[in-house]
């Protein structure tokens, strides 16, 4: 049975706040119970026993009171900019530190990075492609992959292999022991011109050559001499 008598002069606590709630006005009775119509400072509207408001017991809805126990920090969501609620843990395991409030918005951000930022050129289609700052991509695709490694890779430069080293006639037990060579040092040019087929020690011996002729400031001279030695000897 619902009392006409009030417990708390309404006039004294219309639009006071308690904590987070502002009292509202009276709501019923309930067992001789008064409860008031009370609003967090988040928007939520709820009744509370008028009891509970004025001694701190209840002093916002649960959500905020959830907030207080948070050690992390609210970051905006960088696809639609909506703040979202990121744990510690959250935080340390984002590498370059984009937040976002759901999949669906990580996903609609990184497609728009992908097609402002074609960075990279294919070296099979010629067609310009996104390639992350952290790796080093050649191609767009699988498929330009799979058919620019056969035209234009160690499998093409490769069918130029000879039966026989061209520096010193060693015919080998098994085409495994003979190296292709590029003659300019540049492994992109694959020209036929540009390759000669060398023995394993041959293919060293050539590179040891070219190092030492470079020679340094400390011993340039000795270097390029021992250098010298080794091709005599060698070709001789």
């Amino acid at each position: 049975m619902e009392s006409n008598k009030r417990l708390y002069n309404m006039s004294e606590y219309i639009g006071k706040k308690f904590g987070e709630w502002e009292v509202l006005g009276h709501s019923h009775f309930d067992s001789f119970t008064e409860y008031w119509d009370i609003q967090c400072s988040c928007g939520y509207k709820t009744k509370r026993q008028a009891s509970y408001v004025l001694s701190g017991k209840s002093n916002s809805c649960k959500p905020c009171a959830m907030k207080a126990f948070r050690t992390g920090r609210e970051e905006p969501c960088l696809n639609c900019g909506s703040i979202v609620y990121k744990s510690p843990a959250q935080l340390d395991r984002s590498k370059y530190g984009n937040h976002f409030c759901s999949r669906q918005c990580s996903r609609e951000y990184y497609s728009k990075q992908v097609q402002e930022n074609l960075n990279s050129i294919c070296e099979y289609c010629g067609e310009p492609f996104h390639s992350p700052p952290s790796t080093i991509r050649r191609f767009c695709s699988r498929e330009c992959w799979k058919l620019g490694i056969k035209s234009n890779g160690p499998v093409f430069y490769r069918t130029f292999k000879k039966e026989v080293c061209e520096r010193c006639n060693f015919v080998p037990e098994d085409k495994c022991q003979l190296d292709v060579h590029h003659e300019d040092g540049d492994k992109k040019n694959n020209e036929e011109d540009n390759l000669k087929t060398l023995c394993a020690n041959c293919h060293r011996l050539v590179h040891r050559i070219e190092f030492l002729s470079k020679g340094d400031e400390s011993n340039g001279e000795a270097s390029k001499e021992r250098a010298s030695e080794l091709d005599s000897s060698s070709s001789g």
